[in-house]
């Protein structure tokens, strides 16, 4: 089947990148190994005294800050595999905002120096290591001229402008993105699910959708 896409996933729960060969087969190229970015954003908002969700209140400050403020960590996996981690990136954070008392408590929100910076130069890196590791997952699959869709939650991070914007950094393809909300997502694949458990002869031929009445045409593969 032709190629449909290299596609990111960003949620609050996940964080991955999958080769799209159809509307219902995927095939996941990277994930990440602890926290996700939306879980990463939640934690660094936590500790920089903001409201939950983290994506929006953290995007909001970063707003005002320099995000060459801090060069906080990127994660790369010592092998060369693709995958992401935001463990260290939030602890990194941490020990920023907590300066020499490392043991103590979180300061007060007003206490905190240069509070905007902090959250744009947290955000920067993790929207960094988003760009990247799909950028270098299409060159891998060697599908530059595929589209690059980003799939994101509503109220989340500006990882999707970011990606867009940079899509001339080595990916010729970065086209689109989807932010919906999570059960929107959900409604869709059931749809297209039925859609391929319906016996061929009650349904209209429909390019990309197996013409099957089980779930063969549903192909999910992990590597």
């Amino acid at each position: 089947a032709e190629l449909a896409c290299i596609a990111l996933v960003v949620s609050g729960g996940h964080s991955s990148i999958y080769r799209c060969d159809s509307p219902l087969r995927f095939v996941e190229l990277a994930r990440t190994k602890d926290d996700a970015a939306g879980e990463a954003f939640d934690k660094v908002a936590h500790i920089l005294g903001l409201s939950y969700p983290g994506g929006p209140s953290v995007s909001e400050l970063a707003a005002e800050g320099d995000p060459r403020a801090h060069d906080f960590p990127r994660h790369r996996n010592k092998d060369g595999s693709l995958g992401f981690s935001f463990s260290g990136i939030k602890t990194a954070v941490l020990y920023k905002v907590r300066g020499k008392s490392q043991g103590g408590p979180l300061p007060p929100p007003e206490e905190i120096h240069g509070r905007a910076d902090v959250a744009a130069s947290f955000e920067q890196a993790v929207c960094d290591v988003l760009v990247e590791q799909t950028l270098e997952a299409a060159r891998r699959e060697d599908v530059r001229l595929a589209p690059v869709l980003v799939v994101q939650q509503r109220d989340a991070t500006r990882a999707v402008g970011v990606v867009l914007d940079r899509g001339d950094a080595g990916a010729e393809g970065v086209l689109g993105a989807l932010e919906v909300d999570a059960a929107v997502l959900l409604l869709v694949t059931a749809a297209l699910v039925r859609e391929v458990m319906r016996p061929a002869a009650l349904r209209p031929p429909r390019e990309g959708l197996a013409e099957s009445s089980d779930f063969s045409g549903v192909d999910f593969v992990i590597r």
